[in-house]
């Protein structure tokens, strides 16, 4: 997990924002599915 906060806080600010809004959709569409794997992974 460190290494994704040391990437998040190398790339730039607009790189940063699409990357942080997708994983946060990933993790409303893993909510969706009935795949409790889906939940944990993301």
């Amino acid at each position: 997990m460190s290494f994704f906060i040391i990437l998040l806080n190398a790339i730039s600010p607009e790189l940063r924002k699409l990357v942080v809004q997708f994983i946060l959709s990933l993790k409303d569409k893993a909510a969706e599915t009935d795949n409790p794997l889906d939940d944990i992974i993301v």
